[in-house]
Formats: structure tokens, C-alpha cells, sequence
């Protein structure tokens, strides 16, 4: 039992050290405003990853079959929005590179 204990513990905090971008938010907001923000700050993130830890293991048995039945559906859905996002990316450089251009063409006049 101990052993099962001690590798979850391991497990967690090899989940857990890795920098985030909340705990960055964290750590950004302690060094500006000081220790006790940063405390208040760490402690509603901390609050908010724990619902969602709650939510992720004890909803997600029950939506789980819901979701493997949908499945098909939602791989269509978030291929179609990934390469939405990757193509207004794409247009989004291309004319940032063309204003830019345009830019230098008037500075160099």
C-alpha cells in the first residue's frame, strides 16, 4: 500500500513541477506586488486546478462514454478548427510582412 502511495506522489509531482503558464501568472504576480498577493494569487489557482481535478475524475468516468460516441464528430470538428487557425495565421504573417514591406519601400524614398 505504501509503495502505491509513494509512486502517486511521484507521479503527482512530476505532474505537478513543471512551470505552467498559470503558475508563471503566479509567480509574476508575487514578484511584482509582493508575497501576499502572490499567496492570494497561488491560492485561487490552486482552488481552480483542484475543481477541475475534481471535475476531470469523477465527471469524466460518467462523459467518457458520450465522448468516445461523438468521437468521430469532434475529430472533424477540431481538425477543421486547427487548420482554420493555421491558415489565419499564415494570412495574418503574409500581411504583416507585406504592411511591413510597404513600410520600407516609403522609408527608403
Amino acid at each position: 500500500m505504501l509503495t502505491f502511495f509513494l509512486q502517486g506522489v511521484v507521479a503527482g509531482l512530476a505532474i505537478a513541477i513543471p512551470v505552467g503558464s498559470s503558475s508563471a501568472l503566479t509567480m509574476t504576480i508575487g514578484a511584482r506586488y509582493g508575497w501576499k498577493s502572490g499567496l492570494a494569487a497561488g491560492a485561487g489557482t490552486g482552488v481552480i486546478l483542484g475543481v477541475f481535478a475534481f471535475l476531470a475524475v469523477f465527471l469524466g468516468n460518467m462523459i467518457s462514454p458520450i465522448i468516445v460516441e461523438a468521437s468521430p464528430v469532434l475529430r472533424w470538428v477540431c481538425c477543421t478548427v486547427l487548420i482554420g487557425m493555421g491558415l489565419f495565421m499564415v494570412l495574418s504573417a503574409i500581411a504583416s510582412l507585406r504592411s511591413s514591406d510597404t513600410t520600407l519601400k516609403k522609408a527608403r524614398k
